[in-house]
């Protein structure tokens, strides 16, 4: 169900301080990551949707 490339970032964020979050392609991001400091991966339209929506530049 997981592209490779999730599947990478799942094991990647296992040995370190930082929490991943899918979204699972949904397009809303819920609330409580609103205001959090975040990355975001995924298609180019996709990114720029999210980041509106958390304030990133």
């Amino acid at each position: 169900m997981y592209t490779e490339d999730s599947n990478n970032l799942k094991k990647a964020s296992l040995n370190s301080p930082y929490e991943l979050s899918l979204f699972n392609a949904k397009w809303n991001v819920p609330e409580e990551f609103g205001a959090d400091v975040i990355a975001v991966y995924g298609e180019d339209i996709y990114a720029e949707i999210v980041a509106e929506q958390c304030i990133l530049p």
